[in-house]
């Protein structure tokens, strides 16, 4: 039995408050096929997932005192997947990758095949309310299993994941209020915005995607450089996105500059993978840099292996403000949330500006698999960010990288984006010896 209302966690809450202030709120998964789907399978399985993992069946309830996530009761009328005949440089296909999703009225997922005049890329995009980019990852994995399910066992149904977990109250229990208090305070002392981006000059808004695709042999060798080192893929990415921001952007300060990668905190919970539901438990892990000292990649690259080891052994490192806003949820939503609208307001009226990374991680192509159909591409997108910063994604796939980051409005200049890109392309190593990187923009249609 599936219940009619499930809670708002805090940090749903936070990313269904920020959507339209900080960014769009909405992640894209897009594969391209070797083929034809079979939509009405498709369909039937975006339903049983839907019941499969209940809060995709749901919508945001906005209650001044504690909002709830409601059951629908049009989930077998909705139109769960559109067939658009188009390919990925369609302006069909642009619009998709670019549209939003608000979970009070919309579903919270929306899956479209375009169909091209050989193959079919099918497009998954969900609301950041409802997961984060490690859950909504597993998801598509999930999907694609139940999809092959079904072609085996045409009766199959799920059994609802009711009792998954959600929250990060696990997390905030270990610590007293006075330790959370401390972290806070300790977060506050440095800067989580210290760079100036440069102007914006182009006459219209932007709103799309620039992406950068680096190719199976340069990242092998990058990977190669890391492991070499006990450096992950993310420092290796964070380093080159450092160098190219000191060269592209500017230090708003002479002390110190920091910026981010999101890390998961379920590492930190006591639980197997089976036990949790779709949600969002990430946060962002800040880095220090002296902007001042002159720095070879090897260098950058070191400095943050080392605080990416720290940060994913202490939590305080990744979220000190997370657990003292959640001792928080015992007060009316919508007084957290008119403090959360004003914060990013205020700090969105600064000059100073932000930026950080996610890692969705290598994709196993055995998982991407329709059936013995091969998956030809397989990449990952960010919200479309408006401010006060940017985040950047990536993921890989058969070996190659996309890199990507997603700008709505006047946050940065397309250009800019295009020149910051190329930047990292040419400060990660092996540039020269490894060509074949390519640049793409991805941008809303007029």
């Amino acid at each position: 039995m599936i219940p009619r209302r499930f809670p708002v966690t805090f940090v749903d809450f936070l990313a269904y408050s920020l959507r339209g202030l900080s960014d769009n709120g909405v992640g894209n998964c897009v594969m391209t096929l070797d083929g034809r789907v079979d939509e009405a399978r498709l369909r039937r399985t975006i339903r049983l997932a839907m019941d499969a993992e209940p809060i995709l069946g749901c919508q945001f309830v906005n209650h001044w005192l504690h909002p709830y996530w409601r059951r629908r009761t049009d989930l077998d009328e909705l139109p769960l997947c559109r067939v658009v005949e188009g390919d990925e440089n369609s302006p069909a296909f642009r619009k998709f990758l670019t549209g939003s999703i608000d979970p009070s009225r919309d579903p919270v997922i929306e899956v479209v095949v375009f169909r091209g005049p050989q193959h079919d890329t099918l497009c998954l995009k969900g609301n950041h309310a409802v997961a984060d980019g490690p859950s909504g990852a597993w998801f598509s994995h999930t999907l694609i299993g139940l999809y092959r399910r079904l072609g085996e066992e045409p009766e199959y149904v799920p059994t609802p994941n009711v009792t998954g977990v959600r929250d990060l109250k696990a997390f905030t229990r270990k610590f007293g209020f006075r330790r959370r208090l401390q972290a806070f305070r300790a977060g506050r002392a440095t800067p989580a915005a210290s760079w100036i981006f440069p102007e914006y000059k182009a006459k219209d808004p932007f709103h799309g995607y620039v992406m950068l695709k680096l190719p199976p042999g340069r990242v092998k060798a990058l990977s190669r450089y890391g492991r070499d080192r006990v450096a992950t893929m993310t420092s290796v990415m964070l380093a080159g996105l450092y160098l190219a921001a000191l060269k592209v952007f500017r230090p708003a300060t002479e002390q110190v500059v920091t910026f981010t990668t999101t890390a998961d905190l379920r590492r930190f919970l006591p639980y197997r993978r089976e036990a949790y539901a779709l949600s969002n438990m990430s946060a962002p892990g800040r880095f220090r840099m002296d902007p001042k000292q002159p720095m070879k990649y090897e260098e950058a690259l070191l400095s943050i292996r080392d605080q990416l080891k720290r940060i994913m052994k202490n939590p305080f490192d990744i979220a000190s403000p997370m657990p003292l806003f959640m001792s928080l949820e015992a007060i009316p939503f919508s007084l957290l949330g008119l403090l959360i609208r004003r914060g990013v307001r205020r700090v969105s009226a600064l000059r100073e500006r932000r930026w950080g990374i996610a890692n969705i991680g290598e994709i196993d192509p055995g998982v991407f698999e329709f059936e013995g159909m091969a998956i030809k591409d397989v990449y990952f997108t960010g919200p479309l960010c408006v401010g006060p910063g940017i985040g950047l994604i990536f993921s890989i796939f058969r070996g190659t990288l996309n890199l990507n980051v997603g700008l709505s409005g006047r946050v940065m200049d397309e250009a800019v984006a295009r020149q910051y890109l190329e930047q990292v392309d040419r400060e990660l190593p092996f540039h020269p010896e490894a060509p074949g990187s390519v640049l793409t923009v991805a941008s809303a249609p007029p």
